[in-house]
């Protein structure tokens, strides 16, 4: 059986994108998967948090959460790596996207007794086309 994976999403007023690394996370062929995301505005109604709870009530493996009052990147990250349910945890930016092998690939290196796994990576710039380094 295939350990439960976490792709946290710390976010902070940046829908478009966030809508982005949500759809890249939900698409991963690996199985079982929970998408936790931690808004770090307070505000009372924000875009964010209304897609995010509806995207929590459409699909079980989303969750939501909201931070009382904004505790900043590292904060936010805690507050992430605290609620996660699974065994193994990776913490995305909601600006980056991942391809749909990504936790597939690396979760055997991780089973084996790893206690970092990591991956390449490609940049792109703000219509998704792969920048060249």
């Amino acid at each position: 059986m295939n350990p439960l994976v976490t792709i946290a999403i710390p976010t902070f007023r940046r829908l478009a994108y966030l809508q982005e690394a949500v759809a890249s996370a939900l698409a991963q062929r690996y199985q079982p998967l929970e998408v936790l995301i931690s808004d770090d505005d307070n505000a009372e109604v924000t875009a964010v948090r209304t897609w995010c709870e509806q995207q929590a009530a459409a699909d079980p493996r989303v969750r939501y959460q909201r931070n009382t009052k904004t505790l900043g990147m590292a904060g936010n990250w805690n507050a992430l790596a605290d609620a996660a349910r699974g065994e193994f945890l990776t913490i995305i930016g909601d600006d980056d996207r991942l391809l749909p092998e990504f936790v597939s690939r690396l979760v055997p290196s991780a089973v084996e007794g790893a206690a970092v796994v990591f991956c390449n990576h490609h940049l792109i710039d703000e219509r998704g086309l792969r920048l060249e380094r």
